[in-house]
């Protein structure tokens, strides 16, 4: 049996009338094991760890080709509704689109942006901005979400330059996240921003093992990265639990560092900032 909760705006909860059929049939699977439409992060990250198993991913030494499975599944876009309805995960996207909004970039990417609620958010408040979703797996629910947005498209990999890129929780869910971090940095340009969150932590299994070092390396949680003059990359880290502060910093902080995102999904409320994933 199925309960409803009220979530955000009075809503009932998960809505899977907007899912492909496939998809709608193993997300109402995973609602009823829930026994609410209305679960928790705790609940949202179970199935990821069985569909993790379920095809057979090694933690460890990850295959690119289960990976890529792996992050085509279904249990992406029950992650990407969750958000849609839960009230912390959309309080901090709200949190961070004003914060886009009040530094006016022309063109944004929200990198691993999966079912593009945040990038719908920055293009709500800033119709002259460029905003992408830079995800490998779009879903063809997350495009029709988005059809109605002059100013927003979804894009495979990164093309040219970007005022702000911004990546929450993406960093923990790839091999190499130092290179990525390389690769992205080359479409910032001087004075351009990089916002991020990421979680280093065990909470799930599809955070790497290789991946977990960097939590002391890194710091706890998020920031923003601004390249200086010179091409230099500083890490603005420490931002507040409630991801309401979420402004660039007049001056560094935290430690330097390179921060990358990665391919994905926009992940759910938890985490150090109330983000997760």
């Amino acid at each position: 049996m199925i309960t409803d909760a009220s979530g955000p705006q009075g809503s009932s909860g998960i809505d899977t009338s907007v899912c492909e059929d496939d998809a709608r049939e193993t997300i109402d699977a995973f609602l009823t094991l829930f026994g609410t439409r209305s679960p928790s992060l705790q609940q949202i990250w179970a199935p990821m760890g069985f569909v993790w198993d379920q095809i057979g991913v090694d933690n460890r030494i990850p295959d690119l080709e289960n990976l890529s499975d792996f992050y085509s599944h279904p249990v992406w876009l029950l992650n990407g509704l969750f958000i849609e309805q839960d009230e912390q995960s959309l309080k901090n996207r709200d949190a961070f689109a004003t914060w886009v909004q009040s530094v006016e970039p022309g063109r944004v990417a929200d990198f691993g942006g999966g079912y593009g609620t945040l990038a719908r958010a920055i293009s709500d408040r800033c119709s002259e901005t460029r905003v992408e979703v830079v995800d490998p797996y779009p879903r063809p629910e997350a495009l029709r979400a988005s059809a109605g947005y002059h100013n927003l498209a979804f894009a495979e990999k990164l093309d040219g330059e970007y005022g702000l890129i911004i990546a929450t929780d993406v960093f923990e869910h790839v091999t190499d996240p130092v290179g990525l971090a390389d690769e992205v940095g080359r479409h910032i340009p001087v004075g351009g921003r990089f916002l991020t969150a990421y979680h280093f932590a065990p909470s799930i299994k599809c955070h790497l093992s290789s991946d977990l070092p960097f939590q002391a390396v890194m710091g706890p949680g998020d920031g923003e990265a601004r390249l200086r003059e010179g091409g230099s990359r500083e890490l603005w880290q420490g931002l507040p639990q409630d991801v309401d502060a979420a402004a660039a910093r007049e001056g560094p902080q935290g430690r330097a560092a390179v921060t990358p995102p990665s391919s994905g999904e926009d992940t759910a409320a938890g985490g150090n900032a109330g983000l997760s994933g």
